[in-house]
């Protein structure tokens, strides 16, 4: 009994001394002879803690790479768009005052402007490398910089910098236009509250304003070739414009500005025929008098009419081949016809063309017309030309030396053209360099407009097809590399 317990106690507490070698025998392997780990289990976990600490290390080491290649390659953006700023600033100044020396120094300001003032900005005129090299019209801008290192720096020692680079150049094309507004200065130069379209051509504004050298009306549609803008634009809600403008352009020359201004005849005419019998109005009082025709035909022969024409209602009017000058201008009624003759037809006091008036080329015989509309005694005194709704202006544009002008307003002449025809169906181009151009036909007309300023208003369309029309040489600058 005795040996059974002493057995049993044995087996169950073996760390007590009265554990004898007999009861280690009967236990056998059912106990353990120590508590301590075996040497393969110590060996394991000091590995362990070594992994983990060296997995540490790498993971902060690539979190702190990913923040400085992060760093570095915003800075990259960031310093490529300084540098392709700063090339078109140096294609810009180029254009205008084409001088290398001050486009390098408006770059490199520009660059120092924007946040580059501890750069290295090495300016090229031509570029030294890439597709433009050796070109003299393109400029190359590198911009380089060291960058901080944040955890990059414990395991690299070398250079830690961005370079970008950027190249430009100018270029030349004779383009067509639908519009060309040629005030330096002014704002709002061309606004557009309807719709502009050109094809084979695009839109020219000169205007250095900002931010409103051109205005797109909400709902207004600029639909081109391309749109160079002098300044910068705005546009209103659901404007559409396609392709956008471009702005800082350089200006184009007047388009027009070669064009010789006619010389104007002093000859008498003989008086007017009726096809009545009624004896034609006195003519001879100068701008200030008026003569009024009344209804019937009536046939005009070339010369220098010395009042102003006023045609009643439904009268029919033909002027023959040749040159006039009206010096108090022409006023035709509701319903008057006007057959124009090939020849040259300079008013002096305006061209006012009431509803449903017509001018037209002749079923027959020598067509091609230019209406010239000068001053009387010196500039600032010549008439409006005032086109009303649902007249209609059907004529050849005379052609050499005038080049496509229908209606050349003399250039000293500062008089606004309200052209509101609804029917215009031959091209050609109006042309008034020191006037506003209010446009606001309902109906497509294929015309080129020149002016001072240009305003397209709502429910107004211009949609033409410039191809064979005037042209002008269009300086483009481009961000080639």
């Amino acid at each position: 009994m005795s040996r059974r317990l002493h057995r049993l106690f044995g087996c169950l507490n073996p760390l007590l001394p009265v554990v004898s070698r007999l009861s280690r025998r009967n236990c056998g392997d059912r106990l353990p002879s120590t508590l301590t780990p075996p040497p393969a289990a110590r060996r394991e976990h000091g590995q362990s803690l070594v992994l983990f600490a060296l997995g540490l290390v790498a993971f902060a080491g690539l979190v702190g790479l990913s923040i400085d290649v992060g760093n570095m390659v915003w800075a990259r953006t960031d310093q490529q768009k300084a540098a392709d700023a700063a090339v078109l600033a140096a294609i810009h100044v180029y254009l205008e005052t084409g001088d290398p020396a001050e486009a390098r120094e408006a770059a490199i300001e520009y660059a120092s402007g924007n946040g580059y003032e501890d750069a290295v900005v090495t300016v090229n005129n031509p570029p030294v490398e890439g597709d433009l090299a050796g070109n003299p019209d393109a400029f190359e801008v590198s911009i380089s910089r060291p960058l901080s290192k944040y955890f990059i720096g414990v395991v690299y020692g070398g250079d830690w910098s961005v370079s970008a680079r950027a190249a430009a150049r100018v270029y030349e094309e004779q383009r067509g236009f639908g519009v060309v507004t040629l005030h330096p200065t002014a704002c709002d130069s061309l606004v557009v509250n309807g719709s502009l379209k050109v094809q084979n051509g695009g839109a020219i504004v000169n205007s250095n304003c900002q931010p409103n050298a051109m205005y797109v009306g909400t709902g207004g549609v600029v639909d081109t070739e391309f749109t160079h803008v002098h300044g910068t634009y705005q546009a209103g809600s659901g404007a559409t414009l396609e392709p956008d403008p471009v702005i800082y352009q350089p200006r184009v020359p007047d388009p027009y500005g070669n064009i010789p201004e006619p010389s104007l005849t002093n000859a008498t005419p003989p008086p007017p025929v009726h096809d009545g019998g009624d004896d034609p109005p006195e003519c001879t009082g100068g701008p200030n008098q008026r003569a009024n025709y009344g209804q019937g035909s009536w046939t005009f022969q070339p010369g220098r009419y010395r009042c102003e024409l006023s045609f009643s209602a439904r009268a029919e009017v033909t002027f023959k081949a040749g040159d006039y000058v009206f010096e108090g201008g022409l006023d035709l009624s509701r319903d008057v016809t006007v057959t124009m003759e090939r020849g040259i037809y300079a008013t002096m006091g305006g061209l006012d063309m009431s509803r449903d008036t017509t001018l037209r080329d002749p079923s027959s015989g020598p067509r091609g017309v230019l209406i010239y509309n000068t001053c009387y005694g010196g500039c600032g005194t010549a008439g409006t030309i005032d086109i009303h709704s649902s007249a209609s202006i059907n004529l050849t544009y005379y052609g050499n030396p005038y080049g496509n002008i229908l209606i050349y307003q003399d250039r000293s002449a500062s008089e606004t053209i309200q052209f509101n025809a609804d029917s215009f169906t031959s091209p050609g181009a109006i042309y008034a360099a020191s006037a506003h151009l209010e446009f606001s036909s309902s109906t497509d007309v294929p015309l080129q407009f020149v002016a001072s300023t240009v305003r397209i208003n709502s429910s107004a369309e211009i949609d033409v097809d410039v191809s064979g029309g005037q042209t002008v040489m269009v300086k483009f600058a481009e961000l080639v590399e």
